[in-house]
């Protein structure tokens, strides 16, 4: 069975660039291209990226229990494919924190990060490790949260990848948010949002920048807040991002309640257990 595709003429380069930087129109079609290419040979690795594209895709777009189905519908990758195997069990753990079944998320994601490991795909098993670390504070443990994301950035971009370790400092900024640290955590921000820029990656620096508007809402710099979800809301509007548009057209409206009272400002303010998990925590898709 083939898992090696070195000898087809498959450019799966494009499709995860066009995803980091926000362009997911054209991520989408050159996903679908691909899908048409690779037919039904599962044991191809290019058939599961071109389909992992589309199903993140889909999720960005707020379709998550579709991109769960979607992908499961495939059956499972040939098992010398361990990378394929992994990210199978990585995207539907991580979809399933998501909808709320923590323990099989769990479960997968360990799954995933022992395949992972094995192979030795430390790229990888960042990936995985960042999923872990959002799915610990989607249950609010914050702490496990934290040292997850800096167990990432411990290893450097040069292990992880210009885009994971931009993820990773924007989620040890999060972890101290929801902390109520906003200080601390618009350093970490500030430092993620400077690779995401430099980099291109848009859906990030966006998800960064609802972040930040989200500390200065915490710190009582109301207007300072409302300016950073304004602009954030016309970036994620434009870019097609529905999920990371509801999620901040949420902050945006807790800056007026918190303006008006409604929300007590010694609490942090409300967010749903889907619109905690922002860019820098799906990443991703």
């Amino acid at each position: 069975m083939r898992i090696d595709d070195d000898s087809i003429d498959f450019n799966t380069e494009p499709a995860l660039c066009f995803l980091n930087r926000g362009d997911f129109d054209s991520a989408w079609k050159v996903a679908e291209e691909g899908i048409a290419v690779t037919g039904t040979d599962r044991c191809q690795k290019a058939y599961w990226h071109f389909r992992f594209i589309r199903a993140r895709v889909m999720n960005i777009r707020g379709q998550t229990e579709e991109a769960l189905h979607y992908l499961e519908s495939f059956g499972s990758p040939c098992d010398q494919d361990i990378a394929s195997k992994a990210n199978l069990s990585m995207f539907r753990g991580y979809w399933l924190a998501m909808l709320g079944k923590h323990r099989l998320a769990g479960a997968l994601l360990t799954e995933a990060a022992d395949l992972a490991s094995s192979a030795e795909l430390f790229a990888l098993q960042g990936e995985v490790k960042v999923r872990q670390a959002m799915t610990a504070y989607l249950q609010q443990d914050f702490k496990l949260s934290h040292s997850l994301y800096l167990s990432v950035v411990a290893t450097q971009a040069d292990r992880c990848g210009t885009y994971l370790y931009s993820v990773a400092l924007c989620g040890v900024g999060k972890s101290l948010m929801a902390q109520r640290l906003f200080q601390e955590a618009l350093v970490w921000f500030d430092k993620s949002m400077k690779v995401a820029r430099e980099s291109g990656f848009n859906l990030l620096y966006a998800g960064i920048f609802s972040e930040i508007g989200v500390c200065h809402t915490g710190l009582g710099e109301l207007d300072r807040a409302l300016d950073v979800h304004l602009e954030t809301d016309k970036i994620l509007y434009d870019m097609g991002a529905q999920q990371y548009y509801q999620v901040n057209l949420g902050d945006t409206g807790n800056v007026y309640l918190v303006a008006v009272g409604t929300i007590i400002t010694d609490r942090p303010p409300h967010r749903s257990a889907r619109a905690l998990v922002s860019a820098c925590g799906s990443y991703l898709g």
